[in-house]
């Protein structure tokens, strides 16, 4: 019985078939058969060769030794071979740290925590803070019940609760206030607890947070808490950070609006003397903001702000 050749193979055919195969991605081949040892055909690429390997996924224990094993060599100091300086801050320890910060998932933090507190080396207070933020947002009920069995958990709490109340801040807030009403205060985590919380809060849900703030004017803690909060906010919503400082009732009112304006003068100055003129607070007040900053107004520091009245407004409750 005689063969035919399929219409495609015929040589007035084999430029379309090329053509096309090259459009598809595909390479041309030879292969043999018993009538044609150098017979063309096409092929598509093997993945194998073309994919890019993935990354090794690394077990707690591998990041915790990564970053260990960072922390504890021994670096010259860029630009003065000289001087050495440890682990603790170099850049190597750094990338490790956040490499065992973005492979944390809710079925390893437990144990990244316990390798973490049984290594040779010590996190320093920000590395624990930046764990304890994701851990909070990870888990942050499970998070809580398990640092309550080491000592330094109460260091560990507002770190927690920062990153718990940027999820779930009704929760955190409710856990928070239990765990007040118990502690010994000479523990020394309170204030810096409430303040996290605030700040977490802060990303979830602002108004909620301001309202807690406000109801709270009372407490030795407020100043702290509340310059935090004004220089969080007004960084990322300064026109909404000058009304919650206009809101403000009582004497912490002045300091409020000096706080968020200062702050936005110093970010963006023509937006900010736009804003404070539109609101009500005159030119005498902006400069003197202006001068402040100027000399090096310290924005971290509060005190002796509440009373008083500034130039161009009155702080009166009406």
């Amino acid at each position: 019985m005689k063969r035919t050749r399929h219409p495609l193979l015929r040589p007035g055919y084999l430029w379309l078939l090329a053509a096309a195969c090259a459009g598809a991605g595909l390479v041309w081949v030879r292969v043999g058969t018993p009538e044609n040892p150098a017979l063309t055909m096409a092929s598509r690429p093997s993945m194998a060769a073309t994919k890019e390997p993935r990354p090794a996924v690394r077990s707690p224990r591998e990041s915790v030794m990564a970053w260990s094993e960072a922390a504890a060599e021994t670096v010259a100091l860029d630009g003065h071979p000289a001087i050495t300086i440890t682990g603790r801050y170099s850049a190597r320890r750094e990338e490790a740290f956040q490499q065992l910060i973005s492979g944390m998932q809710h079925d390893n933090a437990t144990d990244l925590y316990q390798l973490l507190h049984s290594g040779g080396s010590i996190p320093t207070d920000r590395e624990w803070q930046a764990f304890m933020e994701k851990w909070g947002r990870l888990d942050g009920p499970g998070a809580a019940v398990h640092i309550g069995g080491f000592a330094d958990s109460g260091a560990r709490i507002p770190g927690l609760l920062r990153g718990w109340a940027s999820v779930d801040p009704a929760t955190a807030k409710a856990w928070l206030e239990a765990r007040l009403a118990t502690a010994d205060e000479r523990e020394g985590w309170h204030v810096a607890a409430q303040r996290e919380l605030v700040l977490g809060w802060l990303h979830t849900d602002s108004g909620g947070a301001a309202d807690w703030l406000n109801d709270h004017q009372d407490s030795a803690v407020y100043p702290e808490i509340a310059s935090a909060f004004a220089k969080e906010v007004v960084t990322m919503d300064p026109a909404n950070a000058l009304e919650w400082a206009g809101s403000v009732e009582g004497p912490w009112r002045r300091w409020a609006v000096e706080t968020v304006g200062r702050k936005w003068l110093e970010e963006d100055p023509a937006a900010a003397s736009a804003a404070l003129r539109a609101a009500g607070y005159g030119d005498e007040l902006i400069e003197g903001f202006t001068e402040d900053l100027a000399e090096g107004f310290d924005l971290l520091d509060p005190t002796g702000a509440p009373g008083g009245e500034l130039p161009g407004i009155s702080f009166s409750d009406e």
